[in-house]
């Protein structure tokens, strides 16, 4: 194979996975402020779901209430909503429940 054969081997093998890049591709009007690399990156990815890592978003730590949510729990629990509508409410689960308010009532929050 000469070197003009693996030159077009190349760049068939990259249109084939950036169709973008392929000399007789169409030109598409896409509007975003990413720049290339990031939408290659993104492209790429070996994460079965996506979780934004390219706009910065900073992903909260497993098990680590928000304090809005803390707040508004406490607030639903002070107005005498019972568990399951609390739960509901939120989107919780029933441990989770249990869980924000054994927090509430160690600081003092909850009687």
């Amino acid at each position: 194979m000469n070197r003009r054969e693996e030159e077009m081997l190349i760049k068939a093998a990259m249109s084939a996975r950036l169709p973008w890049l392929s000399p007789d591709a169409e030109p598409e009007y896409v509007y975003t402020i990413d720049p290339p690399e990031l939408i290659d990156k993104c492209c790429h990815c070996s994460k079965s779901v996506c979780v934004n890592c390219i706009g910065g978003e900073k992903q909260d730590r497993a098990g680590q209430p928000k304090k809005a949510d803390l707040l508004v729990f406490a607030k639903l629990v002070k107005d005498g909503l019972s568990v399951r509508q609390v739960c509901e409410n939120l989107g919780i689960a029933r441990g989770t429940f249990y869980n924000y308010k054994n927090q509430l009532i160690m600081k003092g929050a909850l009687a």
